[in-house]
């Protein structure tokens, strides 16, 4: 039988506290963003996302019309680009859950603001 009847002694705990915070070395836990707020963000990069390509397509003379043009993968990436800096120069960090609900309402809110404002199709 072990020492302590079995149980891990707090040397041991002290020791795995200890490797924990030498393999973390200068990583710095920040508290995350509240959840509304990084999708109020979203929601807004969203609208600008919608209007910049409405209009780049008008300004190359076509019709902004149809379904929205975006993919989630550049929800993504303008997530990244644009809202999660300002997370960052509040001293927040999103945890990977909660980047993915906001790049899925940043794609939402561009494809609702695109469908609501987009050009009539012509009738063949």
């Amino acid at each position: 039988m072990e020492p302590n009847g079995g149980r891990i002694g707090c040397e041991t705990t002290v020791q795995a506290r200890n490797d924990l915070d030498r393999m973390a070395g200068s990583v710095t836990l920040r508290p995350s963003p509240h959840p509304s707020q990084l999708l109020r963000l979203a929601a807004a990069e969203g609208q600008l996302w919608a209007q910049e390509v409405r209009n780049n397509v008008r300004k190359e003379l076509r019709r902004a019309a149809g379904g929205w043009p975006g993919t989630v993968s550049e929800a993504r990436a303008r997530l990244a680009e644009f809202v999660l800096p300002q997370l960052n120069r509040q001293g927040a960090a999103a945890t990977s859950e909660d980047r993915e609900r906001a790049a899925r309402a940043l794609y939402d809110s561009a494809r609702r603001t695109w469908l609501a404002h987009c050009d009539r199709e012509e009738a063949p």
